[in-house]
């Protein structure tokens, strides 16, 4: 009598399959939460160092205008007491060499000629009236330039140490900002790795209902 043959390995059942299926899909949704969560904590930190930088920059940028303003005023306050000042000294020097002209006129006519003489003599004495007037407002306008550029000087100083205290916000929020961003990246990797952790499991256990 030949004998009996094996029996035939067992059929997978339906509930079997059904049950991998479920894991399978519990997997992968898994993973989407996991890409979900990892995604918005990158989002939010971006949005929360975008706000740093924002408001930081501004705070920056605040500053420099207000020290530049200021370098502005003194320069443009220095380059008009400048001005005044040139026409003043300008005024001096043409004064002076019309009461030369004018000295040497008098000096040239007949002493004899008095009514010439008294005209040209009248004549340089107002000239020399209005250069005291002159000279002393050259000195009044060069130093009012002297302030000027000791006012220009110490705002322009106050502008590079605006500008350098405005870098070093930037440069403290653009750490601030990289510090959030870093430590969501690795919170949303550790997000990612515990979703891949457990879709994994998940797949493992529908393999072995196969």
């Amino acid at each position: 009598v030949a004998p009996a043959p094996p029996p035939p390995p067992p059929a997978t059942t339906a509930a079997s399959s059904d049950g991998a299926a479920d894991l399978r899909a519990s997997a992968v949704a898994t993973r989407v939460e996991g890409e979900r969560q990892a995604s918005a904590l990158t989002r939010a930190a971006d949005a929360d160092a975008s706000t740093i930088e924002r408001v930081e920059g501004a705070k920056a940028a605040a500053l420099e205008r207000k020290a530049q303003a200021s370098a502005d005023s003194a320069d443009s306050m220095l380059r008009a007491a400048q001005k005044a000042s040139n026409t003043a000294d300008g005024k001096v020097g043409s004064l002076g060499g019309q009461i030369t002209k004018v000295e040497g006129e008098e000096k040239a006519t007949f002493f004899l000629n008095f009514q010439k003489k008294g005209e040209l003599q009248t004549e340089i004495k107002a000239l020399k009236s209005e250069l005291k007037t002159a000279t002393s407002t050259a000195k009044t306008a060069a130093k009012s330039t002297s302030d000027a550029s000791g006012i220009a000087g110490k705002e322009s100083g106050s502008l590079v140490k605006a500008q350098k205290e405005a870098g070093k916000i930037r440069d403290a929020a653009s750490a601030k900002a990289s510090s959030i961003r870093k430590d969501a990246a690795k919170m949303a990797d550790k997000a990612m790795a515990q979703a891949n952790g457990a879709a994994a499991k998940l797949e493992r256990q529908a393999d072995k209902l196969r």
